[in-house]
């Protein structure tokens, strides 16, 4: 059966396209993923043009996207018109009067008729999937999921050359895009509640909505990393993950994941959930002697932040992640924020310091960053403010986890009674230092 669709025409280099408005009822009835394809399975490698389907993102993430959102949008989808007969036929050939001023624009304007062969979807098969999905499948809910199969789509027809131009077509689409960083998603979702919660910490008189001295913003937004010269406090990326911890303490991490919750928080849920991350950011930048020092006078940042100095380390926009999460879990052991803060300006947060070693900080003085040495750090931090709070099971499984992350084999474990033999160095490795409960 053929398929005929207004479209425009264009080419760029030797490829030639033809761009159509289509509704998704009609893409998905008309066109497929590759791995459908009739001859899929005796494909080579080579010719194997896509990944495979990710489903449990389609299910997860988009589907859900386009059926509970109502500001829904897809970039082009690209199909590949494989072995088919196309015909195009252009305005100014079908309509004899067309105005002289318009006939060079009727030239690529016109119809596509598609007779025959495949349409496979060369570029956007995930979004393609979740389409499907929610116009043939009853299970994904959403208030928007009836909308959806006429919704009008841009699709971008690609008639099939051979498998070497489609291979390097595929190939230059996906290699090309570059992705969107952490930042720029932060910055710009309108359906993350950690970000837009985050965003509203950096807002002018909000915690972290302050500037120094040439007007820049304290928290960089545009990287993950702070130079060592760098006057700012910390990164987005780090308040993000702050924003996240302080949610799960209160028991609103799943709503607010964008990915088990596609779209925005309502806003009286985005309010009392931003009452929160407010008061625990403001009690930490009031609470923290070197937090008050540093935003008093930005400009005395990078020395703060130098190797040695007593602050070095509590001005890593990773300690940041790993406090707020040692807080959080001495919080949950019943000791009070504003305690729990008080108590941590007794930590020694020198870089340096025998106690981080291994755990956060490597042989070369760089942050360990990794996610389970993050995990570990935030159960030490808990350990040195709340130890008092701790049962001696407790204790003991933090101090064999702080163990592990040194390399520590426990059968050759150093014990408190062989530092008069000159195992110091050996017990300070396999034990936890003391804590600052005073």
């Amino acid at each position: 059966m053929a398929t005929t669709v207004p479209v425009i025409s264009g080419r760029m280099g030797t490829t030639q396209f033809y761009e159509a408005k289509m509704t998704a009822r009609e893409l998905v009835a008309a066109a497929r993923p590759a791995r459908e394809m009739d001859d899929w399975a005796n494909f080579s490698i080579e010719e194997r043009l896509q990944r495979e389907l990710n489903d449990k993102r389609v299910h997860d993430e988009i589907a859900p996207y386009l059926a509970r959102s109502a500001d829904r949008f897809f970039s082009s989808i690209v199909v590949l018109v494989y072995n088919a007969e196309v015909t195009y036929e252009a305005l100014d050939e079908v309509v004899t009067k067309v105005p002289a001023a318009y006939r060079s624009i009727a030239r690529d304007i016109g119809f596509l008729t598609i007779n025959g062969g495949e349409l496979v979807v060369l570029d956007g098969q995930h979004r393609m999937a979740a389409l499907r999905e929610v116009i043939q499948s009853a299970g994904t809910q959403g208030e928007y999921a009836r909308e959806v199969p006429t919704d009008e789509l841009s699709v971008i027809f690609v008639p099939y050359v051979d498998s070497e131009h489609t291979r390097r077509i595929f190939n230059k689409i996906n290699r090309n895009a570059k992705p969107t960083s952490r930042g720029d998603n932060i910055i710009t979702s309108e359906d993350d509640g950690y970000a837009i919660l985050t965003r509203w910490l950096l807002r002018e008189g909000e915690p972290l909505g302050h500037k120094d001295s040439k007007g820049d913003l304290i928290v960089n937004w545009k990287s993950n990393t702070l130079a060592d010269r760098s006057t700012q406090f910390t990164t987005i990326s780090a308040v993000y993950e702050t924003v996240q911890t302080v949610l799960a303490h209160y028991g609103m991490h799943d709503e607010f994941n964008e990915k088990k919750n596609v779209v925005r928080p309502k806003e009286e849920r985005l309010d009392e959930a931003y009452g929160h991350v407010k008061e625990w950011w403001l009690a930490v930048l009031d609470g923290i002697e070197a937090f008050r020092e540093a935003l008093a006078n930005p400009a005395e940042i990078p020395a703060m932040r130098k190797d040695g100095e007593p602050t070095s380390l509590l001005l890593k926009p990773a300690t940041h992640i790993v406090f707020f999460r040692g807080l959080a879990r001495a919080v949950d052991l019943g000791l009070s924020l504003e305690e729990a803060i008080s108590r941590s300006n007794k930590i020694d947060w020198n870089l340096t310091a025998d106690q981080w070693r291994h755990v956060l900080i490597a042989p070369n003085n760089r942050i360990i960053a990794r996610n389970e040495n993050y995990e570990v750090t935030a159960d030490l931090i808990a350990y040195l403010v709340a130890a008092d709070k701790m049962t001696a099971e407790a204790q003991e499984a933090v101090r064999q986890r702080v163990a592990k992350a040194r390399g520590v084999d426990e059968n050759e474990r150093v014990d408190e009674a062989d530092e008069s033999e000159g195992g110091e160095d050996e017990y300070k490795i396999y034990n936890l230092p003391t804590p600052v409960t005073g």
